[in-house]
């Protein structure tokens, strides 16, 4: 009888922690499916740039809450050099099912709304108009992951 209730007591010690870690392992876990998410994604945007219409310039890879809630987004940010248009450059990611937001390089820093392009190397000419920022946006796998908190 005694040895029984030890053992018991055994488990009711051992249980809450074995929970306690499995979570921990769980968002561990999480956390290094989202990082490998973004950054295929970004690789996935950076071959089909370097393929179709130009070269990429300089790229970023974003993993964690973008501040429009409580769930982790992955970005994808890059500058690329073309002399394709915004509408040809869209097509193409739309071909291969990729919602990009594409807009001259030009343009989307003199709208001043650039706080995207801090880890992102600006070329000198950017202003010459053959130079596309190029942003893809989506939810990560371990959406309701710690990373978005």
């Amino acid at each position: 009888m005694k040895k029984s209730l030890k053992i018991t007591g055994i488990v009711i010690l051992i249980v809450p922690f074995a929970l306690i870690l499995l979570f921990i392992l769980w968002e561990v876990l999480g956390i290094i499916c989202n990082d490998i998410a973004g950054y295929n994604q970004t690789d996935k945007v950076i071959k089909l740039s370097e393929s179709h219409f130009g070269e990429v310039c300089s790229y970023d890879t974003f993993v964690g809450n973008t501040g429009n809630g409580n769930h982790v987004d992955l970005l994808s940010s890059c500058i690329v050099s073309s002399d394709k248009s915004v509408d040809e450059i869209t097509d193409e990611f739309l071909k291969d099912d990729i919602d990009a937001y594409v807009i001259s390089l030009a343009e989307y820093i003199n709208s001043g709304d650039n706080e995207l392009l801090e880890n992102l190397d600006i070329p000198k000419d950017w202003e010459s108009g053959s130079y596309y920022y190029i942003q893809v946006y989506d939810s990560a796998p371990f959406s309701d992951n710690i990373m978005g908190h």
